[in-house]
């Protein structure tokens, strides 16, 4: 499998053990608006500081999803490119037409630019394919395309569509990677990865015994939403799943297999719905998953905002904080960065009220606040 970059969304619960509840694929966004809050949230501290001078350095210290980004496509691209192909290539993000990450998208151009790339973002129907089957957008050929689009929403007769297909003579990052895209995965890896699942369903996944108790450890209990028998998380079983998880709303969580921003994630507890929500989804054509309702780790945090005026306020919040590592596969470079978001309440999407936090090197922070720790008596 090839994917140049995918995340996977840690909480902390209240046992202290990390526990990932999603992983995205497709297009996980979050590396430039870290970038952007990790580059900010620096040079304000710096100012603060009195080290202005020492700003540019501390950030180029920081982490960098971008440029993990970045780095993981290049070397993608060389890995794939045919002989002859330019070594600095043209790179084209291709979203959806009005893609509310714009922003983001924007600042992959400047960061492409700025390294010495012809780089533009367009949306999948300006693509087209010419006689041999080479890419274009905009008039001009490219290289190097980065999908930043779900499959589901490219029609298969389109250029885009034939290229997820088949690229040709073509380099696309990310590929479709259909059992990766959907939480609906996670379900069966939990399913065969428990410590009582059947032998030859769990032998299939071609794990080794290490990997599946690391798995059955930091995967929350997750199942496929159906009417069917199943196995909980102790391994007692029973004869309909769907029954069962309409009277344990307590205890679980309910998300769509396909959705994203969390806008297809009702949390047990904070569901009125909920047993109409769960006997939905085990009936409908779009598959549903249950999963543990893992308990995450508050903790206080100093919040510097702006109130209703406009004015700044410091104040002390209990928050919940994840982490969101970068991933990827295929090639020897590995990322090094993350991405963090936190919310006073249980969703911690951006879309449901999160926000992002700066994620930087424990080095860099000690230097950002070195001069605080020298004023104190």
């Amino acid at each position: 499998q090839k994917l140049c970059i995918a995340r996977a969304d840690f909480f902390v619960d209240e046992q202290q053990r990390p526990r990932v509840l999603e992983l995205n694929s497709t297009i996980p966004a979050l590396p430039g608006y870290s970038d952007m809050l990790i580059d900010s949230w620096i040079r304000a501290c710096a100012r603060a500081q009195g080290l202005d001078e020492r700003a540019d350095e501390l950030v180029a210290k920081s982490f960098s999803p971008t440029r993990d980004l970045y780095d993981s496509l290049l070397a993608h691209y060389r890995a794939a490119a045919p002989a002859g192909a330019p070594a600095r290539p043209a790179l084209l993000v291709v979203a959806r037409r009005d893609d509310p990450e714009a922003t983001e998208l924007l600042h992959y151009e400047h960061y492409f630019r700025a390294r010495g790339h012809r780089a533009a973002s367009v949306s999948a129907d300006e693509l087209t394919l010419d006689a041999d089957g080479r890419m274009r957008a905009r008039g001009e050929p490219w290289d190097l395309l980065y999908r930043h689009i779900f499959a589901r929403r490219v029609s298969a007769e389109e250029p885009m569509g034939r290229l997820l297909v088949d690229p040709g003579p073509n380099v696309v990052q990310n590929p479709v990677s259909s059992p990766l895209e959907v939480k609906g995965m996670l379900a069966l890896l939990s399913q065969a990865t428990a410590p009582f699942a059947d032998g030859d369903h769990a032998r299939a996944w071609g794990l080794s015994s290490s990997e599946r108790t690391s798995v059955a450890t930091i995967l929350p209990w997750t199942r496929l939403v159906t009417r069917g028998a199943n196995t909980l998380a102790g391994g007692t079983r029973v004869d309909n799943l769907a029954a069962w998880a309409q009277h344990n709303r307590h205890a679980l969580v309910l998300k769509r297999s396909w959705d994203y921003g969390g806008r297809g994630v009702f949390v047990g507890p904070d569901t009125d719905n909920w047993s109409a929500r769960v006997a939905d989804a085990a009936q409908g054509e779009s598959a549903w998953v249950v999963q543990e309702r893992v308990t995450a780790t508050r903790a206080r945090h100093l919040v510097c905002r702006h109130d209703a005026d406009g004015r700044l306020e410091l104040g002390w919040h209990e928050l919940i904080v994840d982490l969101g590592v970068f991933l990827n596969a295929g090639v020897p470079f590995q990322p090094l960065s993350a991405s963090s978001r936190v919310s006073a309440s249980s969703v911690v999407n951006i879309a449901g009220g999160g926000g992002l936090a700066p994620v930087v090197p424990l080095d860099v922070f000690e230097e950002l606040f070195a001069p605080v720790r020298a004023r104190r008596p």
